[in-house]
C-alpha cells in the first residue's frame, strides 16, 4: 500500500462550511451550475448569462496535463541570467533547498 506523506499538511486543518454560509462557495455554485447550462446548450436568462460571463472573463482555465504545464511555464527557460551575483543568504537557502530535492529524488 502506498504510504500518505502529510508533512505539508497546514497546520490549521481546513473548515467546511455549505454554500449557505459562504457567498464565495455560492457564487462559485452559480457559475458551476450555470456553465454545465451552457456546455449543455440549455436556456438561460439573458441576466445570467450576463452573470456568467463577467465572472468567467476573470479567470482562466487550463487543462491539467505535462503539455499544459509545459505551455504555462515554458517561458521561464528563457529567462536572462541576474546581472549581479546572488546575495550570499539567498544561494545558502538555494543549496539547501536543492540538496533537500536530490535526496528526495534518490529515494524514490
Amino acid at each position: 500500500m502506498p504510504k500518505a506523506d502529510y508533512s505539508h499538511m497546514p497546520e490549521t486543518p481546513p473548515v467546511f462550511m455549505s454554500g449557505d454560509e459562504s457567498a464565495g462557495l455560492e457564487l462559485v455554485d452559480v457559475t458551476l451550475w450555470l456553465a454545465k447550462r451552457l456546455e449543455e446548450r440549455k436556456p438561460i436568462s439573458p441576466e445570467l448569462r450576463a452573470l456568467f460571463w463577467s465572472q468567467a472573463k476573470r479567470g482562466m482555465t487550463d487543462e491539467v496535463s505535462l503539455k499544459a504545464l509545459d505551455r504555462r511555464w515554458r517561458h521561464l527557460a528563457h529567462l536572462p541570467e541576474p546581472e549581479n551575483p546572488l546575495p550570499g543568504d539567498l544561494v545558502k537557502i538555494l543549496e539547501d533547498v536543492e540538496e533537500k530535492r536530490r535526496k528526495i529524488v534518490s529515494a524514490l
